[in-house]
């Protein structure tokens, strides 16, 4: 190698870290002379819900306004009765970073305590390495507890939100008995 090359593993060995690190399926990394893109064939799993019955959740990647993001998707299956308490699901973060409530400061934030929310609507963003991760809710139901404040450094596996599953049996429940 002669003096004028650069030896592209210098950046290709710290993005494979990277990639493993956070679980990621695609990361792209662009330089002035040349882009790297590391992609997995499978995806990873990652467990990001846990409540009576655990299921793990592919982590993919989209573009969102320009910004990189990441979208963690999952989706819990309880055979239990979900009027139960033990049966809420807890969003967890899948990753290090900084919580969002809301896409920008001073706009409206995704949810709130209360809020309707349907499996696959964004709840809030984490931010790792200039990276935002969309949190999605795993399962349809009302957020019953917010538990990080906006700006917030989280832990992996920190719980982010709380949320009581709604199904069609208990639709059908609640239509049928109105006053429960």
């Amino acid at each position: 190698m002669s003096n004028n090359e650069y030896d592209i593993s210098q950046d290709v060995e710290p993005l494979v870290t990277l990639l493993d690190r956070f679980s990621l399926t695609r990361l792209e990394y662009q330089r002035e002379e040349y882009r790297i893109v590391l992609e997995r064939s499978t995806p990873v799993l990652l467990p990001t819900v846990y409540s009576a019955a655990t299921q793990s959740a592919p982590c993919t990647t989209a573009a969102n306004d320009g910004y990189p993001t990441s979208t963690y998707s999952t989706s819990a299956l309880s055979e239990a009765d979900t009027h139960d308490v033990a049966n809420t699901t807890i969003v967890r973060t899948p990753l290090v970073g900084v919580a969002y409530r809301s896409r920008e400061p001073g706009t409206a934030p995704f949810i709130t305590e209360g809020s309707r929310v349907e499996a696959g609507d964004v709840l809030c963003l984490v931010e790792a390495m200039k990276m935002f991760n969309e949190i999605a809710a795993p399962v349809s139901g009302v957020v019953l507890a917010v538990h990080f404040q906006d700006g917030e450094l989280v832990e992996h596996g920190a719980a982010l939100i709380l949320i009581a599953p709604t199904t069609p049996e208990r639709l059908i429940d609640a239509q049928a008995h109105p006053n429960c």
